[in-house]
């Protein structure tokens, strides 16, 4: 329930890390980073070395609804108002350990992408966090 406003959210696969359970099984989960300003972005990509990648077009395109789902959780005015509130806002939220059913691919190759990931492979950089 406390998560459900990340719901929907659109970023990039930032890592992804192989956990072993118990069983003897594995499960692949997913750091994923979704854009909030777009443009505190081009400086963070530029003068930090551990986010040097690029946003996608898709997640930059979806910042503007990514930060109504999040500006309450920062006590900042969910319609965005001529910048007054983004010192309030981070220039973006890391969605940490999520499972790949809690993925949405954007497009067919991110879709064909996840399909092997579930299987055990690599996985495309574009997708969308979607909760139960």
């Amino acid at each position: 329930p406390e998560v459900q406003q990340y719901n929907g959210m659109v970023g990039d696969i930032f890592d992804v890390q192989t956990v072993d359970n118990d069983d003897g099984t594995s499960e692949i989960l997913f750091e994923v980073r979704c854009p909030v300003l777009t443009d505190a972005l081009k400086n963070l990509v530029e003068e930090q070395v551990a986010y040097r990648k690029p946003f996608s077009q898709s997640s930059q395109a979806a910042a503007a609804e990514n930060r109504k789902r999040v500006a309450r959780m920062y006590g900042a005015n969910s319609a965005y108002v001529d910048g007054v509130d983004d010192s309030r806002l981070p220039p973006f939220v890391l969605l940490s350990r999520l499972p790949s059913e809690k993925l949405e691919p954007l497009n067919s190759a991110a879709a064909a992408s996840l399909k092997f990931a579930r299987a055990g492979g690599a996985l495309s950089r574009e997708s969308r966090a979607v909760g139960n």
